[in-house]
């Protein structure tokens, strides 16, 4: 993928075409694995700051600009409490033709520190490259956007988590993020300052991003963990959200109930949980699979961190 620095995907241009032989991110778009959109005024308005920068400054930050793809235009309306670009001024209801675009994570175009994952933020001018690999936006201050700012990184079970960094505030779907992070939904809602995103999973190839991710991580010093099959990492629309954990698709079945994977919100921790219809004839089994489990502890693969068994009853 070289010089995939040099480009901005320009995806309204009707001279798309004339630009796409030269796009290093046309083919490498197919393994974007998650995205993050600008949703509010204030997170499009940064979008195009640094949009704009990357445009009339070719050589600006070449590890960050990686991360951001430009998909076209539209013109806003900025609100009179809102301070707009030094190009649209500070007068009232004025309307500002932006660039609007996404970032994009992809295992073949990686953060300074994959096992760090990729920090975003405004970043610090006493750093290489800003100390960030997303930055979101070029006035921090303004933004309420501090340094290096949020985390998304894979846990030891390779589920996708999002920290703040220590002493800086972020939400996560209208919740607080505490310092143990949270994983990420196949749709998620993320306030960081006053800029919020939609950060969402795409329908990437999952058995080519499990391969690569399997390599990255055996490559990496320090990572320390096995390898596990029975779960996808990245979570898809039919993931659901109960007792803090993420179910997923079952993945077998008997004559009583189903298996199904799960991951541990919280800590990223695979698990599997039995789900058995909640019948008069069924109230026996129920009680067998409980005995079992505390009996089995944590060795067990349906058991949860606590210890306590993990059941789901329909």
């Amino acid at each position: 993928m070289e010089d995939s620095n040099e480009t901005i995907v320009w995806e309204d241009d009707p001279d798309h075409a004339r630009h796409q032989n030269q796009d290093p991110f046309a083919e490498a778009r197919i393994g974007d694995h998650l995205r993050m959109y600008p949703t509010n005024v204030p997170a499009e308005i940064a979008f195009n700051a640094i949009a704009r920068t990357i445009q009339a400054h070719p050589h600006w930050n070449p590890h960050c600009r990686k991360f951001i793809v430009v998909e076209g235009r539209k013109t806003v309306l900025i609100p009179p409490s809102l301070p707009s670009t030094p190009r649209a001024g500070r007068d009232p209801e004025k309307q500002q033709e932006i660039l609007t675009g996404h970032f994009r994570f992809n295992l073949d175009i990686l953060p300074a520190q994959f096992a760090n994952g990729w920090v975003v933020g405004s970043g610090r001018s006493d750093m290489t490259n800003l100390g960030v690999d997303i930055v979101v936006t070029d006035d921090g201050e303004r933004d309420g956007v501090r340094g290096r700012h949020v985390q998304i990184y894979h846990s030891p079970d390779r589920v996708l988590m999002l920290k703040p960094s220590p002493g800086k505030t972020a939400y996560l779907n209208h919740e607080k993020l505490e310092n143990d992070g949270r994983a990420l939904r196949h749709t998620s809602g993320l306030l960081i300052g006053n800029l919020l995103f939609k950060v969402q999973f795409t329908e990437h190839n999952q058995k080519f991003y499990l391969g690569r991710l399997n390599q990255l991580i055996q490559a990496s010093a320090g990572w320390r963990s096995s390898r596990r099959t029975s779960f996808n990492p990245t979570p898809s629309q039919s993931t659901m959200d109960l007792w803090g954990y993420q179910f997923q698709s079952p993945r077998a079945a008997g004559t009583y109930g189903v298996v199904l994977p799960c991951i541990h919100s919280t800590t990223g921790i695979a698990r599997a949980a039995k789900r058995i219809g909640r019948r008069k004839g069924t109230f026996h089994l129920v009680n067998n699979e409980i005995s079992i489990l505390k009996v089995v502890g944590d060795a067990g693969p349906h058991v949860s961190s606590s210890g306590d068994p993990i059941l789901w009853y329909n």
